[in-house]
């Protein structure tokens, strides 16, 4: 409806995103590895909060039968998973100066890799769906 929008958007996320990661200043803890974190905890937290998003339409999809929120679902799948995968790798490139290792098995971080799997999951069950009805068009006519 408003495509100007998005693209404000866009431009006003790149700058902020320059901004913390080229002009703030160095931690005095932390040297400049912090920097990152301008980016790993947004996506963290979106990634966090699209999945109670899509927790929260699957129990009205179960419950209700409301077919917006099967949809709702199948679209905020993949948007996930992408927020999700920077937060893994924002969160191990981070890692590295803090910890010395690029993982580690903490509660936080492998509740993170699940929701990503699980996310990647829906994403595959939504494509075989697609498929599958694109297979029986296709048998139906041939």
């Amino acid at each position: 409806m408003y495509p100007y929008v998005f693209y404000i958007s866009l431009c006003i996320y790149t700058v902020a995103l320059i901004w913390g990661l080229a002009f703030a200043p160095a931690d005095y803890l932390q040297g400049n590895s912090f920097r990152i974190m301008y980016l790993h905890v947004p996506a963290s937290f979106l990634s966090q909060s699209l999945y109670l998003v899509m927790a929260i339409a699957a129990a009205v999809f179960l419950v209700w039968k409301v077919k917006l929120a099967a949809y709702m679902i199948k679209s905020i799948a993949p948007i996930g998973a992408l927020v999700t995968f920077i937060a893994l790798v924002s969160g191990s490139i981070w890692g590295i100066p803090t910890w010395g290792t690029w993982w580690q098995w903490d509660a936080r971080i492998t509740r993170t890799l699940i929701l990503f799997i699980i996310q990647e999951e829906s994403l595959k069950i939504a494509l075989l769906l697609i498929l599958r009805k694109q297979i029986n068009l296709y048998l139906y006519w041939y």
